[in-house]
């Protein structure tokens, strides 16, 4: 069993909204109950699952949701990656990775793209992890930050 419960991350906010937005456009009008039988969950891990209140989507429990309302797994998870992506800036700032029909459009280009955002801005990042604060004090004449 997991000390700390997860936490939702922006891409598990946005592949539960995205998944939000096919069960309300869903003509079957599915009840919680309804979809825990087809999936196998339970309606109180459903509900938790969609009001934000319990623990994120299992890669598995975004499968089986995905399948239920009609969307192939694979291109949910390509999208839910870009709008997480989009949503997340260092400044604060809504920043699209790309837009439709331009730029990246595999989950790899979209990887690699982020990764050259972070690489050009790292006082954007929390980079702490990869500094050497002895480097630091020694850049800065023997004085700390």
């Amino acid at each position: 069993m997991a000390k700390l419960a997860r936490q939702w991350t922006a891409l598990d906010k946005a592949a539960i909204s995205m998944l939000t937005r096919a069960r309300d456009t869903d003509p079957r009008s599915l009840s919680y109950r309804q979809m825990a039988k087809i999936v196998g969950m339970t309606p109180s891990r459903l509900s938790g699952m969609f009001l934000q209140t319990m623990a994120p989507p299992t890669l598995d429990e975004f499968v089986d949701l995905c399948l239920l309302f009609g969307l192939r797994p694979s291109t949910a998870l390509d999208k839910a990656m870009q709008e997480a992506a989009e949503s997340v800036s260092p400044a604060g700032e809504r920043r699209p990775v790309a837009g439709v029909g331009e730029g990246p459009t595999t989950t790899a280009q979209v990887t690699d793209d982020l990764i050259d955002r972070i690489a050009a801005h790292p006082e954007d990042y929390d980079v702490a992890a990869n500094r050497d604060p002895n480097k630091e004090i020694e850049m800065n004449g023997g004085e700390g930050r």
